[in-house]
């Protein structure tokens, strides 16, 4: 684990909605592009320098941000479907997006962002993110869709799985199913799963693991198909990423419904 970056635990009120609250303090010497990958997730992010409070939606392809340090993020990474009942905005609304948390919270992501600011330490902000969630949580914040916490799961846990088995398996058409996933996770459950099998590949990879290998275990049919798709989505062969360091809370992300 590279100093500066850190997972917090995350208040059990809050456990279907949210993965875990993270913080990374940039230094100066951090400066350049560095690949956020795509994971099923969607983040509620804080940056001290410039100061910005934003809505970071589910992603398709890799996004390549631009850090100059000294800086502080601190982010909420939700589970796949989790978002959506505190944002009470459709996910696919936000795919691919950077959104100011202002646009979709109104006044209440104005006053987050302006105690965020005013917050000092890293943990202090933290705990200003958890204390805006449970709050929210207990304004009658909707429970996660049961049907996608399934359907996701089985997508992670095997991301070979059929989409019409899935869809048979929660009783209605692949076309509802479609909907649903792109309203709860932002991706269809064709997407949703190269996201799976991506995040699957990239554990094996920063574990040192042989390519061939990690294909087989990820999900792929062979050692083409993960290089293909890998290419596809985050733009660099696997052996590429795997010969390279990467910004920390890149490689640290957790599986969408972690």
């Amino acid at each position: 684990m590279v100093a500066g970056y850190k997972e917090h635990h995350v208040d059990p009120r809050l456990a279907p909605y949210v993965t875990c609250y993270w913080t990374y303090d940039a230094t100066s010497e951090l400066q350049g592009s560095h690949p956020v990958m795509p994971d099923g997730c969607i983040d509620l992010l804080f940056e001290s320098r410039p100061s910005t409070l934003d809505i970071v939606g589910t992603m398709t392809r890799t996004l390549w941000a631009k850090v100059c340090g000294p800086t502080q993020f601190v982010g909420v990474r939700f589970k796949a479907g989790g978002a959506v009942p505190f944002l009470r905005e459709r996910a696919d609304l936000l795919t691919n997006g950077v959104v100011e948390a202002e646009a979709v919270l109104g006044l209440a992501g104005s006053d987050l962002k302006q105690q965020l600011l005013e917050g000092g330490s890293l943990e202090e902000r933290v705990r200003l993110l958890e204390r805006f969630l449970v709050r929210r949580l207990q304004a009658d914040v909707a429970a996660v869709d049961s049907r996608i916490v399934w359907a996701t799961s089985r997508l992670i846990d095997d991301p070979g799985s059929k989409i019409e088995s899935l869809a048979c398996g929660l009783g209605m058409s692949r076309q509802y199913l479609r909907r649903l996933f792109l309203r709860h996770t932002g991706l269809s459950p064709k997407a949703f799963a190269r996201v799976a099998r991506l995040g699957r590949l990239v554990e094996a990879l920063q574990a040192g693991a042989h390519l061939a290998d990690s294909a087989l275990a990820s999900g792929y049919a062979d050692q083409a198909h993960m290089t293909h798709e890998f290419k596809d989505l985050v733009g660099i062969t696997p052996a590429a990423y795997q010969d390279r360091h990467w910004f920390p809370f890149v490689q640290d992300r957790d599986q969408a419904n972690g």
